[in-house]
């Protein structure tokens, strides 16, 4: 390659360590919020509406960035791992133009490899969810941003889109604007200077007509989206989720968990980690010494931005904050070609004053620290490109014993339930999980029977009552072939009960009544309990009339009696307090920690 630069050289060589470190994540599993996205694009792709016709309470632009990937590669477990891997390499590229832009050279390479690590290290929970997407819209605007050459204010109307894509993956990237409004503009030279300031790159007259192309863009996504949403049938459900019920959902947390924010704190140091939190206040104080901060700021803006976007969740998942992970290991890049010139300059120290030994064992030194970190990344890696071999031979037997499961997966009873309705069912066979499984309906290729894909939104207090009444409806009118009841699977941090959903159905004796009365247990495999629907329904119709005690009485089969009140009517008990992610020694722990 002899007209390639150096710069290019590095480049590429940071690219070719990135695609093989994250090689194995073609063995990951589909993560249960994944598998919800996979679920909602089959449904997309087969007619059906979002929010409508399939619950989540999300907004769309994951769903329908999942629909590509469902449509191309179909209803596989290693889909999202693949697609994982080329939004890394994307990501890993833009992280390298942004540290080339600011840091320099050796940072922007550090800063790619010390990323990919922590990504592939925090495993399958974190591939492709919304903050995924909200950073690669953000890196994509910039660089439409940046480039100074013709078409500004078509790029600028081009990244405005990119942040309307962003805010429709989730609402909080509307944090973010300033990354591409304010940040390519700003000019950090003088914040070395006293007194220290920030001024303006160019005049307000030339950034008034791009800024203006920037909002129109992200008006016309804005827009768009509502039409699209109008259009289909599924803007009412929409609003009743987003407007609703989830800011109920958002300030549970606050009002639940007993000192918050001393919580938040320690939640802050779980998901950044001990150690990259004295990088970036070492990297602050070295930065200030050798008045370099005009390098490191827009860094540290970015990262704090980043970071502001997903604590305003108040809840403190790890994957929430791959939005400033990207930024953090720049810093790190920062740090370590400090380091870097450190040891040269210790070295060309030593030779001056005619130290020749100590010279040479500067750089033996430096070679010990860098094979420490290369035999660390090898014990690291081995592991996963075992399992990467097992994938490719025996992929059922790996994920039936996943090393790195997700606490609450039952990958193994997840398979086995798969298998069974493979077997016994056909795919215009319709089925119901009360649980929070997606993955059977998407391997299983059977379509849900009611829009609750999961039933988080009907166990928890911040959903609507009006839905448990839909789900029976639902269930009653068109009863799908198979019901699974799942046990183990509760969620505190989300519906507040520590109670998994075959011990809830005692809270829910109208969905108990359905279960009881039209299916009849055939299978347990593991955790999940499947039912299958009886062949002559004991009820010709069901109508429900208010009793005389507050309970109901039924009218079924002729028959005639009175039930409780329902139990969800009562008020929820005592918060729980939230899971978190504790780091291990890097910015992130090992996945099976988040709930």
């Amino acid at each position: 390659m002899p007209n390639l630069k150096p710069r290019d050289l590095w480049l590429i060589t940071s690219l070719v360590f990135v695609f093989f470190w994250s090689l194995p994540n073609l063995s990951h599993p589909i993560g249960r919020d994944q598998a919800l996205y996979c679920v909602i694009a089959q449904g997309v792709l087969d007619g059906q509406r979002p929010y409508l016709d399939l619950w989540d309470n999300r907004p769309p632009t994951t769903f329908l960035v999942f629909v590509p990937i469902v449509k191309v590669l179909g209803n596989v477990m290693w889909s999202v791992g693949a697609v994982d891997i080329l939004w890394l390499l994307c990501i890993s590229y833009f992280i390298f133009l942004f540290a080339e832009r600011y840091l320099g050279l050796g940072p922007a390479v550090l800063a790619v490899s010390v990323n990919a690590v922590w990504h592939c290290a925090a495993g399958y929970t974190h591939a492709l969810v919304p903050s995924t997407i909200v950073i690669f819209c953000m890196f994509v605007g910039l660089v439409l941003v940046w480039n100074e050459g013709r078409w500004t204010r078509v790029r600028h109307f081009g990244a405005g889109l990119m942040l309307g894509a962003a805010f429709w993956a989730t609402f909080n990237a509307l944090v973010l604007a300033p990354l591409l409004l304010f940040l390519p503009y700003l000019d950090f030279r003088e914040i070395d200077q006293q007194p220290r300031r920030v001024t303006w790159a160019i005049c307000g007259r030339s950034w008034l007509p791009r800024a203006a192309a920037l909002t129109l863009g992200f008006l016309a996504v804005l827009v768009g989206m509502i039409a699209y949403l109008r259009l289909v049938g599924s803007w009412q459900s929409f609003r009743e989720i987003n407007f609703e019920a989830m800011p109920i959902y958002a300030r549970l947390p606050l009002e639940r968990t007993e000192g918050y924010w001393l919580r938040a704190i320690k939640e802050t140091e779980y998901v950044v980690g001990q150690l990259t939190l004295v990088v970036l206040l070492a990297a602050i104080l070295i930065a200030r010494k050798q008045r370099e901060l005009y390098r490191l700021a827009p860094v540290l803006l970015a990262a704090a931005l980043g970071f502001f976007s997903a604590a305003i969740q108040v809840r403190f998942h790890a994957y929430y904050f791959e939005t400033s992970y990207p930024f953090f290991a720049m810093a790190w890049g920062y740090m370590g070609a400090k380091a870097l010139e450190s040891f040269r300059a210790l070295a060309r120290h030593a030779r001056a004053k005619g130290w020749r030994v100590a010279s040479i064992l500067v750089w033996v030194l430096l070679a010990d620290v860098l094979a420490w970190f290369a035999v660390d990344l090898f014990w690291s890696g081995y592991p996963r490109y075992k399992a990467l071999g097992l994938w490719w031979h025996r992929p059922e037997r790996l994920y039936a014993a996943y090393p790195w499961s997700h606490t609450l997966e039952h990958l193994k009873g997840e398979l086995g339930v798969v298998r069974y309705l493979k077997v016994n069912s056909s795919p215009s066979d319709r089925l119901f999980i009360w649980g929070t499984q997606p993955l059977i309906y998407f391997l299983s290729e059977r379509r849900p029977a009611t829009r609750f894909i999961s039933n988080l939104g009907l166990i928890s207090p911040w959903g609507l009552r009006s839905w448990r009444a839909e789900l029976v409806r639902d269930l009653r009118e068109a009863p799908p072939l198979y019901l699974v009841v799942v046990r183990k699977d509760a969620i505190p941090s989300v519906s507040y009960t520590s109670d998994d959903s075959e011990k809830i159905l005692t809270a829910f004796p109208e969905l108990a009544a359905v279960i009881a009365d039209s299916y009849q247990k055939v299978e347990t495999v593991e955790n999940f309990v499947i039912y299958r629907r009886a062949a002559s329904p004991p009820w010709k119709a069901t109508v429900s009339v208010r009793g005389a005690a507050g309970g109901e009485t039924w009218r079924r089969a002729g028959l005639r009696f009175t039930r409780a009140a329902d139990a969800s009517q009562q008020s929820p008990g005592k918060g729980i307090p939230m899971i978190g992610f504790r780091s291990l020694g890097s910015r992130r722990g090992t996945n099976h920690r988040d709930a």
